[in-house]
């Protein structure tokens, strides 16, 4: 199916995750800057989504056939409700299931994304195509972050939230050697035919001048006498991270 109409839908950029990756910072700074970006697309984050975010976490925890396809269900809904426009941006982390760390149906704490990301994925693209053709270009962005850095940040959401008791290297134990994000989102996207995936490391973003949200703002194809216009942030969230991750400058850049 294409879709040839003049209004229609021409790029998709679909931001799921990762989370502990600059994502809150990302979706911060778009929100902040939604006059001006508002002229280049249309911004969709978590509590825009309804209850599809919740869907998703809670398939996360509970993988099982039917409660990925009331996922469906709420997914479709909330693309029902989304009007074309040239350009369509998806922000949220929870598109990729429940955060690592959190246990599963089996009472173990989940390790990897890949399992459960890997079928969610596969179904958003397939909604997305259903709902506006085969035509736009698809680009899946993933933020994704050093291993013992981001496993760092985890650990601590997890015991904010959890109220866990036990230590880091407890916590540490329970997942592989090393874990590779960027080589999940390879994996979680591998199978998935005519779309374009873009890894956006925090290691190399946090030192863009607007952060992690650079990495959408290059997709958009801003032109420069907006970009002059966008104001950075503070970052949001920031937890446990390395030193030389520094807070992002909170200023105006001069048209």
């Amino acid at each position: 199916m294409t879709n040839d109409c003049p209004n229609a839908v021409r790029k998709i950029i679909l931001h799921p995750g990762f989370h502990k990756t600059g994502t809150t910072s990302l979706q911060h700074f778009l929100r902040e800057n939604i006059e001006v970006l508002s002229d280049y697309a249309d911004f969709y984050f978590e509590d825009d989504l309804g209850d599809v975010s919740w869907e998703a976490r809670h398939y996360g925890k509970r993988p099982l056939f039917w409660l990925k396809e009331r996922f469906r269900a709420h997914f479709r809904a909330f693309l029902a409700t989304v009007p074309e426009r040239e350009t369509i941006v998806i922000s949220c982390e929870a598109l990729s299931g429940v955060m690592p760390g959190y246990n599963n149906l089996f009472h173990r704490p989940v390790i990897s994304y890949e399992p459960i990301a890997r079928p969610l994925i596969e179904l958003i693209t397939e909604e997305l195509r259903a709902r506006f053709g085969d035509a736009p270009a698809l680009t899946v962005v993933f933020t994704t972050r050093e291993s013992d850095s981001w496993l760092k940040s985890v650990f601590g959401h997890v015991s904010r939230t959890r109220g866990t008791m036990e230590g880091f290297a407890t916590f540490r134990s329970a997942f592989p050697r090393r874990s590779d994000l960027a080589r999940e989102a390879r994996a979680i996207t591998s199978h998935i035919d005519g779309i374009d995936v873009m890894m956006a490391p925090l290691e190399v973003y946090t030192h863009a001048e607007f952060g992690p949200a650079t990495a959408i703002l290059d997709l958009l194809e801003l032109p420069e006498a907006a970009r002059r216009r966008l104001v950075a942030q503070e970052r949001q969230n920031v937890g446990t991270c390395p030193p030389s991750q520094e807070s992002f400058r909170n200023q105006r850049v001069s048209a």
